[in-house]
């Protein structure tokens, strides 16, 4: 079989799974919550500033935080920047403290479920 031939068939068979592989890059509105991908899982990492742990939940002044919602329909992903944001604490992170007393901290942390943008 000719490999420009070959070329085409496999293309034309990889076409249809491009839908679900491709991300959306869509900023986020201060006033939508992204609380309904209770089965999925979060990925995020960013600056951060006054990280308080409350109750099951990360609480956090996100200064640039970039985050990809994984659920079983959709990618998502964006930026957050200068929000109060809550996040789930089931999931490994890790944190780097800076600055005075540490409120300045890097995090990369995997979430169970969405974000939740406070204010």
């Amino acid at each position: 079989m000719n490999k420009k031939t070959l070329a085409v068939v496999l293309c034309m068979l990889f076409l249809p799974t491009v839908p679900l592989v491709t991300a959306t890059t869509e900023p986020i509105k201060s006033e939508e919550n992204t609380t309904d991908s209770i089965f999925g899982w979060t990925i995020i990492r960013g600056y951060v500033f006054n990280l308080q742990k409350m109750g099951n939940d990360l609480v956090f002044r996100a200064i640039r935080v970039h985050f990809t919602e994984i659920t079983g329909l959709e990618l998502r992903s964006g930026v957050i920047k200068f929000k109060q944001v809550a996040v789930s604490d089931f999931g490994p992170d890790r944190r780097v403290y800076m600055g005075v007393l540490g409120a300045f901290v890097y995090l990369f942390a995997i979430c169970k479920g969405g974000i939740q943008i406070m204010d």
